[in-house]
């Protein structure tokens, strides 16, 4: 409270009757956060207001001020600055002192009255008419009889950013020099906006843990040709938590449910001379060199359900419509199956026609498939960038993001939508 010298606190108390049949009374009681007297001071009710209902406010300012003179001021002029944010059509005034009527639209009149007059960036406040005495004017004994006050309020306009409005008035006392009070600030609440994520992500190359060695699976001396494809893909959703919206610079902070599914086929072609065991009719043992087609196929098959954090990225709104951000997500593997299948077929040679593989040896045909159960893990940190195209600060919007990994991709690029609230 001794920071913010600028605003008006109301305290609202109930007086309850002993006799139940009384009706009850409310008084409120308006107090100034002030460390020092100042007279000619500016006050905002409202110094900090929810952004999200902002429409349903009204920003109420006090205005008072303070005649030192030695003879009365008959015209009273309070220049208010009105922040860009508020609209001067809905302008109300509250209270007053001196309390005197409005004055009438285009007349010129011989009472006391106050009149509006709105100018572009300002409205002035000017008491015409009036008998307001000067603290050091002869006779004037009661000060506060000297003071005099103007309260009002005022709606929020459209289309205005989240910034802080700032005000003050000059203050003139006749045909005196203007009296600059203090600048009464108010700002919005933070807030918060939850919005709803969801996307793929395009995997630009395969995870470097599941290669395989291949030169140790084939005979000596072979030659090869060997085929690879793998496919990896992943889909998510989550939300994503930010400031309800901000006008430039923020903090977000996202949390992603994701399921990923990885696919690796190696298959390899391999011509090599290989020893042959046979048993002839008499039982005898023969081995036998012979050149033959060798066919091997690796496959590798990984579903993981993932657990995708981005503790906080930094993001900036460059306009309504464009928004770019950065931060570091980190992976962890909730649970997960990995299986490979091996296979290697041997066929006879064929010197006629070489691409043909020729008859299968049946008996030497091997195949093994093992399961493994992946557990919990931390498995990567991943740098990323982004840019969002639609509504930036709230509703909804499309966006792209590249994710460097430090552990195992090289590379992954995120297509996503997002609604925030």
């Amino acid at each position: 409270m001794l920071k913010d010298t600028t605003a008006v606190i109301s305290i609202r108390s109930v007086f309850v009757p002993e006799k139940a049949n009384d009706a009850h009374q409310v008084r409120t009681k308006e107090m100034e956060i002030v460390t020092s007297h100042d007279p000619n001071k500016m006050a905002v009710y409202n110094t900090k207001v929810n952004y999200r209902f902002m429409r349903f406010k009204r920003l109420k300012y006090k205005v008072r001020f303070q005649n030192n003179g030695e003879g009365p001021a008959s015209l009273i002029k309070l220049n208010v600055d009105v922040p860009k944010m508020l609209d001067k059509s809905t302008l109300k005034v509250l209270d007053m002192y001196p309390k005197v009527p409005i004055c009438p639209d285009g007349q010129e009149v011989q009472y006391s009255c106050l009149d509006t007059v709105r100018m572009k960036d300002m409205i002035s406040f000017q008491f015409k008419n009036i008998y307001l005495p000067g603290t050091a004017q002869k006779g004037v004994k009661e000060k506060d009889s000297t003071k005099g006050f103007v309260k009002y309020s005022m709606k929020f306009g459209k289309n205005f950013h989240k910034k802080r409005s700032r005000s003050k008035t000059a203050i003139i006392f006749d045909k005196n020099e203007p009296i600059i009070t203090n600048t009464a600030t108010s700002r919005f609440s933070t807030g918060l906006s939850i919005g709803v994520r969801a996307g793929y992500n395009y995997f630009l190359t395969k995870d470097k843990k599941e290669s395989i060695d291949i030169p140790s699976l084939i005979p000596a001396g072979s030659t090869l040709n060997v085929t690879k494809h793998n496919n990896a893909h992943s889909y998510f959703t989550g939300l994503t938590f930010s400031p309800y919206k901000p006008y430039r610079w923020y903090f977000q902070a996202e949390s992603y449910l994701d399921k990923k599914n990885f696919n690796s086929d190696i298959n390899i072609n391999s011509i090599g001379n290989h020893v042959f065991q046979f048993v002839d009719n008499n039982g005898v043992v023969i081995e036998e060199e012979r050149k033959v087609h060798v066919k091997q196929t690796f496959s590798t098959h990984i579903k993981q359900t993932n657990l995708l954090l981005v503790p906080a990225s930094l993001r900036i709104n460059v306009n309504s419509f464009l928004s770019l951000g950065t931060g570091v997500q980190l992976n962890l593997r909730m649970k997960g199956t990995k299986t490979e299948n091996t296979e290697k077929k041997f066929f006879r040679f064929n010197y006629d026609l070489p691409n043909d593989p020729g008859e299968e040896y049946k008996e030497l045909h091997t195949k093994q498939s093992v399961d493994t159960e992946l557990s919990w893990k931390i498995y990567d940190y991943m740098p990323f960038v982004d840019m969002t195209l639609g509504v930036s600060r709230i509703g909804p919007s499309i966006g792209v993001r590249y994710l460097y990994p430090i552990k195992q991709e090289l590379g992954v690029v995120q297509l996503y939508a997002i609604w925030k609230f």
